[in-house]
């Protein structure tokens, strides 16, 4: 699955995120997001990354 961490190994994202299992994390986004597909699709296959490792997730639109 690829993640906005293209450099990271997903086995070393996958234990940090083991970690936070049941915490929640807040994502603050803008609508440059949407400028581009693939940047958006990152995104949304990020955020199901943290969602399939029980991970709260926040999305907040705008500054």
């Amino acid at each position: 699955m690829e993640n906005l961490f293209k450099e990271i190994p997903e086995s070393l994202i996958a234990q940090y995120v083991e970690v936070r299992d049941g915490e929640t994390f807040v994502i603050k986004f803008g609508g440059e997001l949407f400028e581009k597909e693939e940047k958006l699709d990152r995104f949304i296959q990020s955020i199901i990354f943290l969602v399939k490792h029980k991970i709260n997730v926040i999305l907040v639109h705008g500054s």
